[in-house]
């Protein structure tokens, strides 16, 4: 039937949630130690996983981002169990990327109607998706060459490819996902993307839809994430994070100009060209919009990466604009600067509460005009923030000359 994986330190329990699958004909892996667990995914990656969130000696929430990173929602179901019935957990499950949230003492015909109902909808999935899977040498759409895969989200999967007619190099995104809300967030994406034209945004070679396939194809970038940059470097200096915010300041201006909000600023979606932080690119428009467009998100709906979200999207009540996109910023130049997230200790609701009512703090060892410039980009009250990429770079070409001559002194 179907490779289950249980994530549960009960051994009662374990044991009675593989008995009930196994007797359905399913193959059930069970772990009370989450790493073996997530080692034992990795080794060979199963078709659900059923993760009890009161896992002892580690955040099961970080366990299902930790998934999500590397399997989409329609290629891995996983159901979160807890003991829990309040909202606010149920939430933090959904947010961190739970296809389903079931509350102890879960029965054994919950659990087989439940794992028998996303088995089906995987499967589904996975033949009205079947050429979107594509292998090195393959063809996309008769016109794109695939060499690798990149990367896969929540709705699509990205290829390393190269035009056959041109020779010229692209990296083509797929959409995965037959649901009618996800193929217009991908055609937003599509139009958004081409009508913006900037070296600091990622460029669009072509996209349409062939035979049910429906594609993007996008200049493929030589260089790394910013995330991966730090990783690699370690935290930055004043003076590259003053190059990182130069760099992108322009991009910004950019979307601003076209009524565009990325809505999901953040250091692995920022690519540097030639790993150069002077030549930062965004990439990842798909929860970008219109600042004048409605319609395909809940205001019930939380969407982005908790962790540099506003706090006015925390809170509701407010549309966005593009001074959430400048917050964000704000911790992207954080990050670089202490290596570590806001807040690096806490997940699910409890970081969206935090995000949401506690002024970020900036580190006292950085100098005052970049401290200054940090605490306006992330002020909670977005009124009291830096108001525009337009005045952002004013401000960055105030502090610039007397921030270079602090850091030569």
């Amino acid at each position: 039937m179907a490779e289950i994986v249980i994530l549960q330190h009960d051994a009662a329990v374990r044991e009675r949630w593989l008995e009930v699958l196994a007797e359905k004909g399913h193959h059930v892996r069970a772990y009370a130690v989450p790493e073996d667990g997530l080692d034992a995914i990795a080794a060979s990656p199963p078709s659900l996983v059923i993760l009890d969130l009161e896992l002892r000696d580690t955040c099961a929430l970080d366990l299902i981002v930790e998934l999500r990173r590397d399997f989409g929602p329609a290629r891995l179901p996983i159901m979160a169990v807890s003991e829990s019935e309040q909202e606010q957990d149920m939430r933090g499950a959904f947010n961190a990327g739970a296809n389903d949230y079931l509350v102890r003492p879960v029965g054994p015909m919950e659990l087989s109607s439940k794992v028998h109902l996303h088995l089906r909808n995987t499967q589904r999935l996975k033949k009205i998706t079947l050429n979107c899977d594509y292998l090195p040498g393959e063809l996309i759409c008769g016109k794109y060459l695939v060499e690798e895969t990149l990367g896969e989200g929540s709705y699509g999967v990205v290829y390393a490819a190269r035009e056959m007619e041109s020779g010229e190099e692209a990296a083509v995104k797929i959409l995965t996902s037959e649901t009618p809300i996800d193929r217009s967030r991908f055609l937003r994406e599509c139009y958004t993307l081409a009508s913006l034209e900037h070296p600091g945004v990622v460029r669009v070679l072509d996209f349409g839809e062939e035979e049910g396939t429906v594609f993007l194809a996008m200049e493929r970038i030589s260089g790394i994430t910013l995330e991966d940059w730090l990783r690699r470097r370690g935290v930055a200096t004043e003076a590259e994070i003053w190059e990182l915010l130069f760099g992108v300041v322009g991009a910004l201006e950019a979307l601003e100009a076209g009524g565009v909000i990325h809505r999901d600023l953040k250091p692995s979606n920022i690519m540097l060209r030639g790993d150069r932080l002077s030549d930062p690119i965004l990439i990842d428009f798909g929860l970008a919009k219109r600042t004048l467009e409605t319609g395909l998100t809940s205001p019930n709906l939380l969407l982005g990466t908790p962790g540099y979200m506003p706090p006015e999207l925390l809170k509701g009540g407010l549309e966005l604009d593009s001074r959430g996109d400048l917050f964000s910023l704000g911790l992207v130049a954080r990050f670089l600067a202490t290596g570590l997230e806001t807040y690096p200790h806490l997940a699910g609701y409890p970081l969206l509460e935090r995000m949401a009512s506690s002024p970020v703090h900036i580190p006292s060892c950085l100098r005052p005009p970049l401290r200054r410039l940090l605490k306006d980009l992330t002020a909670i009250d977005r009124d009291e923030r830096v108001g525009s990429a337009l005045e952002l770079r004013a401000r960055l070409l105030a502090c610039a000359a007397p921030a270079r001559s602090q850091l030569s002194a």
